[in-house]
């Protein structure tokens, strides 16, 4: 496993929790401090919309290719007097 996995999976991790974090706030607000049931019905509603948000993704980035961000081909390709040559 490379550094550069173990690190955007870390920031990744920092991330989803700020995020969580975040969630509990709002949920916790909701839930206490709500008048009558309908906060609680906007509650569920949102964590659920959390829980999908999360799930998505946490698979959108597990499907990055972390090996393509080091391959130096890609960005390198470019010819800088074909840049200044426009005319």
């Amino acid at each position: 496993m490379s550094n550069l996995y173990v690190y955007f999976g870390l920031a990744y991790a920092v991330a989803m929790a700020i995020y969580w974090l975040g969630v509990f706030f709002i949920l916790y607000h909701l839930i206490r401090f709500g008048v009558s049931t309908t906060p609680r019905k906007l509650a569920v509603v949102f964590l659920g919309g959390a829980l999908v948000l999360s799930l998505l993704a946490t698979i959108l980035f597990t499907q990055i290719n972390f090996g393509s961000l080091k391959n130096k081909e890609i960005c390198c390709d470019v010819n800088p007097q074909k840049l200044l040559n426009t005319y």
